[in-house]
């Protein structure tokens, strides 16, 4: 999710190219309080050909003494070499428990 942030193509010189990042993932309330946060995570991808989009997959498990309600999961990721981060969201509704 989100949208892509664009990179300048590297050197041919400089392929494969690397893309690092320190991905946290943040599990927010409706009003805007972290309930979880994972994280900071390293993650690194080599590819033979430049990059615009880094995809990265992350387990998050809900709290079982989670109330039912709208939260947001917020994943942030760090460029180490320049602090640039990247932000994306998705909304998660948490039913009520089946009775």
């Amino acid at each position: 999710f989100g949208s892509p942030v664009p990179r300048p193509s590297p050197p041919a010189a400089d392929l494969p190219a690397t893309a690092n990042a320190a991905d946290v993932v943040r599990l927010v309330d409706a009003s805007g309080l972290p309930v979880a946060t994972l994280g900071p995570y390293p993650s690194s991808h080599t590819a033979e050909e430049p990059l615009i989009d880094l995809y990265v997959a992350r387990v998050v498990t809900v709290p079982a003494t989670l109330p039912p309600g709208p939260y947001t999961v917020e994943v942030e990721a760090t460029d180490p070499a320049t602090g640039v981060k990247a932000r994306a969201s998705v909304p998660l509704a948490v039913p009520a428990p089946a009775e």
